[in-house]
């Protein structure tokens, strides 16, 4: 089922393959975490007039995926509120993470984590405001 334009349920699930996985369902916010990034990925397509097409990492984990990728134990992605993104345009030209984390900075100012990879943007929809480079 679709969340968004861009962006289907299953996209958010957790990647692992344990058999007893949790988070192979939606989460209550999974449609507010959708939107915050679709809204992401039409302000680029709107600002460059491309068609731009998000790839979603990793979203939700469960708790035993979450440690076997080394994540933090307090990690939004448990809670199902965080993504790991990259945005890339319909010609394959792939759009900056840098960019990608400056838009959600400048859009979010008080609230969402905010974590800038070399690879990826990482986006969470907390309350309160959290920015990180790795």
């Amino acid at each position: 089922m679709k969340l968004t334009k861009n962006i289907s349920e299953k996209e958010l699930f957790c990647k692992c393959t344990y058999p007893d996985c949790t988070h192979k369902t939606l989460f209550p916010q999974s449609q507010d975490l959708a939107q915050t990034i679709q809204d992401c990925v039409d302000h680029f397509a709107r600002s460059q007039n491309r068609n731009v097409k998000v790839i979603i990492n990793c979203a939700n984990r469960c708790p035993q995926h979450n440690e076997d990728v080394g994540g933090s134990p307090k990690s939004q992605h448990v809670e199902g509120i965080a993504a790991d993104i990259v945005l890339i345009y319909s010609d394959g030209e792939r759009i900056p993470p840098n960019l990608v984390a400056s838009y959600f900075e400048h859009r979010y100012l008080r609230s969402h984590g905010v974590g800038r990879y070399s690879s990826f943007t990482h986006i969470d929809i907390r309350k309160n405001t959290a920015r990180w480079k790795s």
